[in-house]
């Protein structure tokens, strides 16, 4: 039972670590106008989210943001990469 409450209690000051470190529950780590790379915590911001972050950035350029990956790392930090790309055009 310690063991557990232990484990609990290490979690708790891992995770609230990512976002003192950051200040906010996602850290930009790379943005230019073909691509967009963030670092974030799932438990604290939402995956829709950071996809709003990724479209605004693109949407500066005129062009879309798309996931390209996604990887959890083993301390449960997220890091999504987001291309940005021309609109598709309507076919008539």
């Amino acid at each position: 039972m310690f063991r557990r409450f232990m484990m609990l209690a290490l979690s708790i000051i891992l995770l609230d670590g990512c976002v003192a470190v950051w200040g906010k529950a996602y850290k930009v780590e790379e943005q230019t106008p073909d691509e967009m790379t963030i670092h974030y915590d799932d438990h604290f911001i939402e995956n829709q989210d950071i996809g709003n972050l990724a479209s605004i950035h693109c949407g500066k350029y005129s062009k879309d943001a798309v996931l390209q990956t996604k990887d959890k790392s083993p301390w449960g930090l997220t890091t999504a990469t987001y291309t940005c790309t021309a609109p598709e055009q309507p076919t008539q």
